[in-house]
């Protein structure tokens, strides 16, 4: 195949209104090709790790940040993109939420967010806990995040945004999050459509897939957790009393040997229940959200051999789709000097799930008017309906500009 070669894609099609989606969402049917100067799959990264640091630097986008505490004392955070274009989008503007890498923070997403708002998105990134330069109040963490978590901050951006369309996508770790979230939460999860976007799929199999076949690339990403969540100096005072664990998580030359070692710091008794809670591939048959979902065939991360596109087209699952191309990398998929076809195809999959959810609530109007005069009206007690209020978790919120 050429740099051109058709994009693979998988869905299965019984959906005839999921069909209509996969076939109007245009982007999903143009091949991704790299530009000239990303002349292999490393370039095309290491491109984009220096353009989001040349923007954060030269071109910061302003945030306005929304804490959440949980429950456990735990902290998250909503940074919301806070731009002119941003702030004058109109208030029923649809929302994009962005859930982050391994070690991702809010300034990764610049060019994403501007992009979002050019189209006339409003966006935000969901932090997980001792990301975007937040400290960790409690020694509680998972470089997969939080599910609980999750279901606070889309609580959160809900009651600010109760109508408008919403979607979530998840980028690397954060893939596995937005599909862990949809599918344990299913038609509780109150978001329209989600993108998870260079996803490792199974977790076990990803962990030692990615050891045997770059053990330099393993070695290097674990270094890189340690650093972020466990050695980093705001986080040592939580950590006091749990110097053995600490050290042991310390010892990790490997993701999967890091994970084994960090398991109780994600609120877990064993390894096996932190598979069992984070694994997206146990959550994956819940979903109810139109979702789409990307890889490449050269992701030196989430590798080819993980993908699962058995799963996609099979009944096990409902309004997935699964677009595969040639290139792209990890999370790169740069398109000229500060273009993405990740961020084109997500964008374009939700403009395409939001009209095409907006025509099919309009036929039903068109027939709900044309049975009315066939309907027998009966009397409909209202009166003695009980409203609960929803409890995320004792939550408090707060705002920090």
């Amino acid at each position: 195949m050429s740099n051109h070669a058709m994009n693979e894609v998988f869905y299965n099609p019984k959906d005839s209104w999921f069909n209509q989606v996969v076939k109007n969402c245009n982007v999903i049917w143009e091949p991704y090709s790299p530009p000239w100067w990303c002349f292999s799959t490393w370039v095309n990264v290491v491109y984009t790790i220096v353009k989001h640091h040349l923007e954060a630097w030269l071109w910061p986008l302003p945030f306005k940040r929304e804490c959440i505490t949980m429950k456990d004392g735990g902290l998250v955070s909503i940074d919301w993109a806070d731009d002119s274009q941003s702030k004058d989008l109109p208030a029923d503007s649809p929302v994009i939420g962005i859930l982050h890498t391994l070690t991702g923070d809010s300034d990764h997403y610049m060019g994403f967010m501007r992009y979002a708002a050019r189209l006339g998105w409003r966006s935000c990134v969901l932090n997980r806990r001792g990301h975007s330069g937040m400290p960790l109040r409690t020694p509680n963490f998972c470089i997969m995040g939080n599910v609980d978590d999750t279901v606070a901050m889309v609580a959160h951006i809900r009651c600010l945004y109760p109508d408008n369309f919403l979607g979530l996508a998840g980028i690397s770790a954060g893939s596995g999050q937005v599909v862990s979230f949809s599918g344990r939460e299913g038609d509780n999860a109150k978001i329209d459509a989600i993108a998870s976007l260079c996803p490792a799929w199974d977790l076990q199999d990803a962990f030692l897939q990615l050891g045997k076949s770059r053990p330099w690339l393993d070695s290097w990403l674990t270094k890189g957790l340690q650093d972020y969540f466990i050695n980093r100096p705001a986080n040592r005072n939580v950590y006091e009393g749990l110097e053995k664990e600490v050290e042991k998580v310390n010892k990790a030359s490997c993701i999967m040997d890091f994970t084994t070692a960090a398991y109780p710091f994600a609120g877990c008794l064993t390894f096996e229940q932190f598979l069992a809670e984070n694994n997206p591939m146990n959550f994956i048959s819940g979903m109810r959200t139109p979702a789409i979902v990307l890889n490449a065939l050269d992701d030196f991360v989430s590798l080819k051999e993980n993908i699962r596109s058995d799963i996609v087209v099979s009944d096990k699952v409902q309004q997935v789709v699964l677009v595969v191309t040639k290139k792209g990398g990890h999370v790169a998929y740069n398109e000229e000097l500060n273009g993405s076809y990740m961020w084109r195809l997500t964008v374009d999959f939700f403009d395409t799930v939001k009209r095409e959810k907006r025509k099919r609530e309009e036929i039903g109007t068109v027939k709900d008017d044309t049975d009315i005069g066939n309907t027998d009206i009966g009397n409909t007690d209202i009166g003695n309906t009980d409203i609960e209020n929803t409890d995320i978790g004792n939550t408090e919120i707060g705002n920090i500009s």
